[in-house]
């Protein structure tokens, strides 16, 4: 655990600005089958609702991002990613329970996202972070795999649902 811990603390957390849309298509290509155009990540971030936060390693490298959008009192998760070569080591994790630490400062009220059938280890991840299973939308990709709805409630705002 103490070296799970080390291995974080070379990492943070922070908001994406203009100057990141280079560093976030890079990050994006590794994680993503369609990673988004410099053009849709610029429009993104200019959004008033926009959340888009980066998890930076300490060479200010790209390692991860959170996107999404608030309306009214709910977030929506557009997408997520870590960079292959640090899965499995709490960077998902750390990177979602911030998130959902700063959207609920916004009183945001539910969580929602969409996640791949076939894309267990999210489902597990989420899962783990608060997040229920609430719908199927079928061939909701573009390939044609279905997407499996999920979403998490806020409980009067408290950041992990407790």
């Amino acid at each position: 655990m103490r070296e799970k811990a080390a291995f974080q603390k070379r990492f943070s957390i922070v908001k994406a600005e203009l100057d990141d849309v280079k560093k976030l298509v890079e990050a994006e290509t590794l994680c993503e089958k369609k990673p988004r155009s410099p053009q849709t990540i610029k429009r993104d971030l200019q959004l008033p609702n926009a959340v888009l936060n980066l998890i930076v390693s300490e060479n200010r490298s790209v390692e991860g991002y959170v996107s999404g959008g608030i309306v009214l009192d709910e977030f929506e998760i557009h997408s997520l990613g870590i960079n292959p070569r640090f899965r499995r080591m709490g960077l998902a994790t750390r990177l979602l329970h911030h998130t959902i630490k700063e959207v609920v400062q916004q009183r945001v009220k539910r969580i929602f996202l969409e996640v791949r059938r076939s894309n267990v280890a999210a489902q597990n991840l989420y899962k783990r972070c608060g997040f229920e299973f609430l719908q199927e939308r079928k061939s909701y990709y573009h390939d044609g795999e279905d997407a499996l709805v999920m979403v998490r409630e806020t409980k009067d705002h408290s950041i992990y649902g407790e």
